[in-house]
């Protein structure tokens, strides 16, 4: 993965969330935040893996 291509970490965290692999969702999640803070995808993928 490209360190910074914001949607690729969208999309595995998205992969890793459908898996029912939350814990490491939630840190591709924090990664594409990193890059892009206002990314609303990765905000609403998060709260999801956290509840």
């Amino acid at each position: 993965i490209d360190p910074k291509y914001v949607y690729a970490w969208n999309n595995k965290g998205d992969a890793l969330y459908n898996l029912g692999k939350y814990n490491e969702a939630i840190e591709c999640f924090n990664k594409a935040l990193e890059i892009d803070p206002d990314n609303d995808h990765a905000k609403h993928m998060k709260e999801n893996a956290l509840i």
